[in-house]
């Protein structure tokens, strides 16, 4: 794949051949002849150079033809491409007040036969165009300080978009076929209008906003063409029975086109397809405008009190285990609040229902999906945290704040190479607990590596392996009754502390109950800690 800056440096490239050739003037006749605008010509010279797309009307002429005198009007800002007659064969432009009047007859312009009127300036191009984008994402009411422009063109162009492009490699092989990789356009539609129009849709939204390629707030129009059925048929058909499987899956869509166009030859796609796209008579138009805010990160750390809620809803066939969930519970606050569709929720590893977390909790991130509200101040998240805290007693939240996305990587970092401290109630089934046994485990020489082969109890969800993993730290302590002790435990990442305890049928070893050569089980377990250093603390 060629790289956006490598992309720019072949085009400038291109239009420096061009020139130094001697080929530009007949270049530009024949894109002319062939029914594009002047902006079009531009595209298919290579011109990368924004501020020339944005130019007068007159001042892109000059930039074209010099003093050439033209044969044909090729402004596309003007009347568009190739004219089509009409009854009375009066020559006459076809601009936007005509159209209110059709009792008057006229010779009308077609649209530029390669992007059909989307660069026109009063057209697809225009300020009554703009002014329904800027409406659009006006009434969506979705906060943002950066806007992203995302265009979904008819298959009808791209289709256009490859006739011109075997067209002049045929013609002018010795430019265009040096130039392969940007097939089937030496500049982008897209950015093209995105050139020519960005700067106004800034100013008509939000003067103050940045409008780049990474914006927050997407807006995403989608142009309709009439006849795009109709002089796409054929091409379906040729995807359609494409003997390369992927393009069949594709059906006709971008991806099929492009596969099925990869390595075609001129003398082949002529063959199939002719010489030249039919004359248009119908504009590109808006079909939807759809404004949508990308996911923002709220990050934080939560205790659960609780030990029957879940990290996440249990449900099984449709049937609910316990009522509650961490998820839930956080997400009934966020969701209003944000003004979102949904949220997903991910943390740094999960604890069992029954297991309590405590301490200064477990990081997580909630991914808020659609979200109208989404400038927020350190006061707006301890408000968050407020109303989340308040709302239940079996979860807390701290730390509550707006990631990027970058940082919230480090979450998935955190499961493989974090350390978690665990408080154990242990029980010995039958007998005393002696201070013999508590120094036994006490003196087990640090780290304890076991060999924990997948739990019972999580085999169904789990590949059957056996894992390494490492206690880096052991303290037992009695507890009121004879038969119980206190276990604290430092574990590497993913140690399964239950099965330590236990010993899960002889499948982690050693276990507490190997090394005092006794049953051993827990009452309950608590996670203290979890030893990780993301979000950044802020409610210390």
């Amino acid at each position: 794949m060629v790289g956006n800056c490598e992309c720019a440096i072949i085009r400038a490239k291109m239009e420096s051949l061009i020139t130094e050739k001697g080929m530009r003037t007949e270049i530009i006749e024949d894109l002319a002849k062939f029914g594009c605008c002047n902006l079009c010509i531009l595209r298919y010279l290579g011109n990368t150079e924004p501020y020339n797309y944005r130019k007068d009307e007159k001042l892109i002429e000059k930039l074209l033809f010099g003093e050439l005198k033209k044969k044909n009007d090729n402004s596309c800002s003007k009347t568009g491409g190739r004219k089509m007659e009409t009854d009375e064969g009066v020559e006459k432009e076809n601009n936007l007040e005509d159209q209110d009047q059709p009792s008057r007859k006229v010779l009308k312009k077609s649209p530029c036969s390669v992007c059909l009127g989307l660069l026109d300036l009063k057209y697809g191009a225009s300020d009554a165009v703009l002014d329904k984008i800027a409406a659009a994402v006006k009434e969506a009411n979705i906060q943002a300080k950066s806007y992203t422009i995302n265009l979904s063109l008819p298959i009808a162009v791209q289709f256009r978009a490859y006739f011109l492009w075997y067209h002049l490699v045929e013609k002018f092989s010795k430019i265009y076929n040096l130039y392969s990789m940007m097939k089937p356009e030496s500049v982008c539609l897209k950015n093209a209008w995105k050139w020519i129009c960005t700067h106004r849709l800034k100013d008509k939204v939000d003067p103050d906003s940045d409008w780049v390629t990474d914006g927050c707030l997407m807006v995403n129009i989608s142009l309709k063409y009439e006849d795009d059925e109709s002089e796409c048929q054929t091409l379906g058909n040729q995807v359609r029975n494409s003997s390369d499987r992927r393009s069949k899956s594709n059906g006709l869509s971008r991806g099929g086109v492009e596969l099925l166009f990869k390595d075609m030859t001129t003398f082949e796609f002529k063959r199939k397809f002719g010489d030249a796209p039919p004359i248009p008579s119908n504009f590109l138009v808006i079909d939807e405008i759809c404004c949508t805010h990308i996911p923002v990160l709220v990050a934080g750390r939560y205790c659960k009190y609780s030990r029957n809620v879940s990290q996440t809803p249990w449900i099984v066939d449709g049937k609910r285990f316990h009522d509650a969930s961490v998820e839930e519970l956080i997400a009934h606050v966020v969701t209003p609040m944000m003004n979102a569709d949904q949220v997903k929720f991910s943390a740094s590893g999960r604890e069992d229902v029954d297991v309590r977390m405590l301490g200064r909790g477990r990081p997580f991130v909630m991914e808020v999906i659609s979200p109208k509200r989404t400038l927020f101040t350190t006061e707006n998240m301890k408000e968050l945290r407020n109303k989340i805290n308040s709302s239940t007693k079996l979860i807390s939240v701290r730390d509550i704040q707006i990631a990027e996305r970058k940082a919230a990587a480090k979450l998935k970092d955190g499961e493989e190479f974090k350390t978690k401290t665990y408080c154990a109630l242990c029980r010995v089934p039958e007998g005393i607990v002696v201070a013999e046994m508590l120094e036994k485990l006490n003196a087990m020489k640090l780290p304890i590596v076991l060999q924990q082969q997948t739990p019972i109890r999580v085999l169904h969800r789990r590949s059957l392996a056996t894992r390494e993993r490492s206690i880096l730290s052991i303290k037992a302590t009695p507890a009121k009754s004879p038969n119980l002790f206190k276990l604290r435990v430092q574990t590497q990442a993913g140690t399964y502390v239950k099965e330590f305890v236990h010993g899960d049928f002889g499948r982690t070893r050693p276990s507490v109950a190997e090394i005092l050569e006794c049953d051993a089980d827990i009452v309950s377990l608590d996670v203290e800690s979890v030893d990780f250093h993301w979000p950044p603390s802020i409610d210390d």
